[in-house]
């Protein structure tokens, strides 16, 4: 199997990677505690503290204070990091549909910082296209080496 590319790991992806056991609740723990719509059935942010603790740690605040602290981990950070992400992305598009419907109405702040998002923008699309050139050029490699030839 191979690898999600850098610009394809969203924290849905990350988090179905966590299929068992305890890996299974910190998975409900974490779309939970940060709110994450899955857009299935569950709605997991709808739950209380005291009716997640019930339904999914089965009434036990150990079990519920040791999600707590997994919070601590590099594994969770990992994920939160994933998910401000994303969120970023879309917070950026949003400011700059404000801020350019702004600038086309003449507010010289708005003009400024429109100029300014596009050069961040410009930067983000650079850094995004450079990770796909690599992943692309892995992907190749990875074919080429699984061509199925037996070398004697």
């Amino acid at each position: 199997m191979k690898p999600i590319p850098e610009d394809k790991k969203t924290v849905l992806n990350e988090l179905y990677k966590l299929k068992s056991g305890r890996n299974y609740i910190r998975r409900i723990y974490f779309l939970w505690k940060n709110k994450v719509k899955t857009g299935g059935d569950i709605d997991y942010s709808a739950y209380t503290k005291e009716e997640f603790i019930d339904k999914f740690c089965d009434g036990n605040i150990h079990v519920f204070k040791n999600l707590e602290k997994w919070e601590n981990t590099k594994q969770y950070q990992r994920l939160l990091l994933i998910y401000m992400n994303e969120n970023f992305i879309l917070d950026l598009e949003k400011t700059y549909k404000k801020v350019r419907e702004k600038a086309l109405e003449g507010d010289e702040k708005s003009i400024k910082l429109m100029l300014m998002l596009q050069k961040e923008l410009k930067e983000l699309l650079k850094a995004f296209d450079s990770v796909d050139i690599k992943n692309t050029e892995q992907e190749q490699e990875s074919e080429e080496d699984e061509d199925d030839l037996i070398i004697e």
